[in-house]
């Protein structure tokens, strides 16, 4: 485990906020992150989802608009690989998750860059110590790459899952090891 009790980045107030529904047109527009092209769908001022793997035309039964960023999530994008999105408050629609896949998002979702976090010591900090399976679960479908930094959530050995040694994730560690502040992913990897 990589920590014993909650850790640091717990401590920041949740930022992350669910939206039932998103009523007004979908649109879809491009990011460029150090992850790649991140495809970003929102609503209003709700994001609707984010891949690095790119979107549908259709999504959730709504048809996407092509469009460009607008300033607040292109701001949005910008912090989500730079600083994290632990102290910026956003709206992320809820595409039928659970009540501990939104808490493990949320959690997620306030883990700084630079940090990482097990899957275990997010089920710690949201209080169900015995679900680091289901957190790693709630990871693997998170709705927004990049918003929410699963690669940041690793195994219990400080190594990243299988899933994650290749791809977005990957390059987004790997940019976060060279940019990030004192605490980076790479010195932590190292502490196993």
């Amino acid at each position: 485990m990589l920590h014993r009790r909650a850790p640091r980045w717990y401590a920041h107030p949740i930022m992350l906020h669910f939206a039932s529904d998103a009523l007004d047109r979908w649109r879809v527009g491009t990011a460029s992150t150090p992850g790649g092209p991140l495809a970003v769908a929102w609503s209003g001022d709700v994001v609707v989802a984010a891949s690095f793997e790119g979107l549908p035309a259709v999504l959730f039964g709504r048809s996407l608009t092509g469009s460009a960023l607008p300033g607040w999530l292109a701001q949005l994008a910008r912090l989500a690989y730079r600083e994290g999105l632990a102290e910026t408050p956003w709206t992320l629609l809820d595409p039928g998750t659970t009540p501990l896949q939104q808490a493990a998002l949320s959690a997620a979702a306030r883990i700084p860059a630079g940090a990482l976090a097990s899957y275990g010591d997010v089920a710690q900090a949201i209080g169900r110590p015995r679900a680091a399976r289901a957190v790693g679960q709630a990871m693997s479908r998170s709705p927004a790459d990049l918003f929410i930094p699963t690669h940041r959530v690793v195994r219990h050995d400080g190594r990243p899952a299988s899933c994650q040694l290749t791809g977005a994730g990957a390059r987004l560690r790997q940019w976060e090891a060279e940019h990030a502040g004192t605490q980076t992913l790479a010195r932590l990897a190292t502490r196993g």
